[in-house]
């Protein structure tokens, strides 16, 4: 995530420098055959790198409560952080935050030593 974060702060700033001398030097052409190497390259190196991985017998079923769960408590928390705009913090919603995430955290270890 931290390269992913440095590349996009940093494009605006070399973006522009890199591309006008590119272009200047080798032409607005250029940049199409220089971006084709990108991709096959990447292609190369993904045949070469990626095996087949076999498949294991033992899946796991789609826990649907502990989905149920975070997703409400991340709602939840993000309508209580969205209403600080206001000045006051919605008890409500941060109760129904705190109690759902802490239901998520429970059911996701029960669920673990049922299966």
């Amino acid at each position: 995530m931290g390269i992913g974060a440095m590349v996009v702060s940093l494009a605006p700033s070399f973006g522009p420098t890199y591309g006008g001398m590119f272009i200047e030097s080798l032409g607005w052409r250029a940049i199409f055959f220089t971006l084709l190497i990108i991709p096959v390259a990447s292609l190369v190196m993904g045949w070469s790198s990626v095996r087949e991985k076999q498949r294991s017998k033992n899946i796991e079923p789609f826990d649907f409560w502990a989905f149920i769960l975070l997703s409400v408590a991340l709602i939840s928390g993000i309508l209580m952080i969205n209403q600080l705009e206001s000045g006051s913090i919605n008890i409500v919603l941060l109760g129904i935050t705190i109690i759902t995430f802490l239901a998520f955290i429970v059911v996701s270890i029960i669920s673990k030593k049922i299966f």
